[in-house]
């Protein structure tokens, strides 16, 4: 990643805070750009660029992520559990007893 991408994505971060701030934008369509932005996020992570701080974007997408009250249960748990749809996969895995068995 170059500076210059960084800044375009740092500036990209906070024009849709201000947009979402100033409610100049619906809600669908900042939902949208929130998810397109966060997936590029988590992509630059996955492949190690440490050249940049990416703590200050996470933290300004967690208040945009806040003022549109963003939660959606089904991208947590695959999130959390990515193999969770695989066909050998055991629910009950999942359960908090799977992990205190005496």
């Amino acid at each position: 990643m170059e500076e210059e991408e960084y800044d375009a994505l740092k500036q990209r971060v906070e024009d849709l805070y201000q947009a979402v701030d100033d409610s100049i934008i619906d809600d669908e369509e900042a939902t949208k750009q929130y998810y397109a932005i966060e997936e590029e996020i988590e992509a630059l992570e996955l492949n190690n660029y440490n050249d940049f701080d990416l703590s200050v974007i996470k933290k300004r997408m967690k208040a945009i992520n806040a003022k549109l009250d963003l939660y959606d249960q089904e991208r947590e748990l695959d999130m959390m559990f990515p193999n969770r749809h695989d066909n050998d996969f055991d629910e009950d895995e999942m359960s908090g007893e799977s992990f205190f068995k005496d």
